[in-house]
């Protein structure tokens, strides 16, 4: 059912970027980068691939944003889950703001690009859209397998949700 769903949701990222109408931007589940937040990885996650979620938390946690912790849900707590499956090579992640999901896939098997793409994709759940590579350097450029999250993505959640602790 997941596999499904994650084909499903990938085939219908491809139809919207061939499509005349214009791109969603609105993303409809969003974390509060403030409030804690359990990222929480499939139960078959392989050792490797858990390592990659903790070294994108640690991303996020060295410009400042330690709110996002490995673990289970707590009552009242935000998350959001990873899966890990086969997708086309093309892909490297995405973020289900209809259901809180990030799908990596599992084809990515360089550990810091697969660490890249999480962040990237844990930005996408904090509220953070693709940022044009033309415009500024950041996780958030689409199909951004080097670059981590900078001073300017934590600017850029900063302008979304305010200073945490203000």
């Amino acid at each position: 059912m997941v596999r499904l769903r994650c084909t499903l949701i990938l085939s219908l990222a491809i139809a919207s970027g061939c499509a005349s109408r214009p791109r969603d931007t609105t993303l409809e589940i969003v974390n509060d980068v403030c409030e804690p937040t359990a990222v929480i990885p499939a139960a078959d996650a392989s050792d490797a691939q858990l390592a990659s979620v903790d070294e994108a938390l640690a991303m996020w946690a060295a410009l400042g944003f330690d709110q996002l912790e490995r673990g289970d849900a707590a009552a009242g707590e935000q998350t959001v889950s990873i899966v890990f499956q086969d997708a086309a090579d093309m892909f490297h992640g995405l973020y289900d703001d209809e259901h809180g999901v990030v799908y990596v896939n599992q084809r990515l098997t360089d550990d810091h690009q697969r660490a890249v793409t999480l962040a990237h994709e844990l930005g996408h759940s904090l509220g953070l859209l693709h940022v044009d590579p033309a415009a500024r350097v950041s996780v958030m450029n689409p199909a951004n397998l080097v670059v981590e999250p900078n001073a300017g993505d934590a600017d850029q959640l900063v302008a979304l949700w305010g200073a945490c602790g203000d």
